[in-house]
């Protein structure tokens, strides 16, 4: 876990420091979505200041959200088209010489099906590791 939320247990979302660490990281994504395209290395900057580890000579194209950035590992030789949201309340993992698509949707968080934990702000979550090589089309949720 790379960052305080534990796995594969209900754990309350509206924490402060969990809100506190999206905001960051909101801030993170919006400053990379306004630079212009031309500006690759302001924006591998500021990736690698979102990201637990982002390989090298990997392209990723605005407008990108996620949650927290810090559970977030891409490695070398990918490709993330436009639009782009990687909702990780646990570790994603990309791994080398993938391709993906636009409009992704990774999503690690769960809620309760019971109205009244789930009123309560509870989640919980789980890992998603997407191996080497591997080709993921347009509009695509995980």
């Amino acid at each position: 876990m790379l960052n305080k939320i534990p796995l594969n247990t209900w754990y309350d979302a509206n924490d402060k420091d969990l809100k506190d660490l999206r905001l960051k990281a909101k801030d993170l994504c919006f400053a990379f979505n306004s630079l212009p395209y031309s500006d690759e290395a302001k924006g591998k900057i500021i990736l690698k200041q979102l990201f637990a580890l982002l390989g090298d000579n990997t392209e990723i194209l605005a407008p990108l959200y996620c949650d927290y950035g810090q559970n977030i590992i891409i490695g070398r030789d990918c490709y993330i088209n436009h639009g782009a949201y990687l909702m990780d309340t646990a570790p994603i993992t990309i791994g080398d010489h993938c391709f993906i698509g636009p409009f992704l949707n990774i999503s690690c968080a769960s809620h309760p099906l019971d109205i009244a934990n789930r009123n309560k702000g509870l989640e919980m979550a789980k890992s998603v590791v997407i191996e080497d090589d591997v080709w993921i089309g347009s509009n695509v949720t995980i």
